[in-house]
């Protein structure tokens, strides 16, 4: 399963210009890892090759899926690593879909103080809680995901005892097929999502959508 959506042929060209004619190291090395990650090369492969540590490679990842190529470039030292508001938002909307016991944290609900720190961890940045509570209202999925949440939680609770695996997709499923009977707002972002699907499932949607 590809880690990273596909990159485009010419894209990789430019990508392979650039390593050779760049001398920022750590900039054709990021490179290199999105390369390789294309290949099929799993995120331990590439980071053992280029001697770098794991969670380096993941927000490789992270800033190479908001940005792109772009992404990938260093900053004048001295400087602090500072990333467009939009880009922080689109983290935030990704982060909002998962509960933070998803990412090791032992609490039941996100707080402005935790998306901070997490945003943080993945950008290099030193963003504060404040910030986070100001782009919050512009975060749409917010209430919508934590009521599919809810409605998840509340079939899973109801059944309690699952015999297989395939039981527990099941309900899942019914469960959001019910409550998307009461979904009145139109999609948005859809193409954000499309890539997201092909980034996790590579080609399996197709013919789904």
């Amino acid at each position: 399963m590809p880690i990273i959506a596909p990159i485009p042929r010419d894209e990789r060209r430019l990508m392979q210009k650039a390593i050779h004619k760049t001398h920022d190291k750590n900039y054709a090395r990021r490179l290199t890892a999105m390369l390789m990650l294309h290949r099929g090369n799993r995120v331990s492969d590439v980071a053992r090759t280029l001697c770098c540590a794991r969670s380096s490679v993941g927000r490789w990842i992270n800033w190479f899926t908001l940005s792109g190529v772009a992404g990938l470039k260093s900053l004048p030292a001295g400087r602090t690593r500072r990333w467009p508001f939009e880009h922080i938002r689109t983290l935030l909307r990704e982060l909002v879909k998962h509960a933070p016991g998803d990412f090791g944290y032992q609490r039941s609900r996100w707080s402005t103080e935790r998306l901070a720190i997490k945003i943080n961890e993945i950008t290099g940045c030193q963003l504060h809680a404040g910030t986070v509570r100001r782009g919050l209202p512009s975060v749409y999925t917010t209430n919508a995901i934590g009521s599919l949440n809810s409605v998840i939680r509340h079939a899973i609770k109801k059944h309690k005892v699952f015999p297989t695996d395939d039981s527990v997709k099941k309900v899942v499923w019914l469960a959001i097929q019910a409550a998307s009977q009461k979904w009145t707002m139109p999609l948005r972002d859809w193409r954000m999502a499309m890539s997201r699907f092909i980034i996790e499932f590579g080609n399996r949607p197709d013919g789904h959508f």
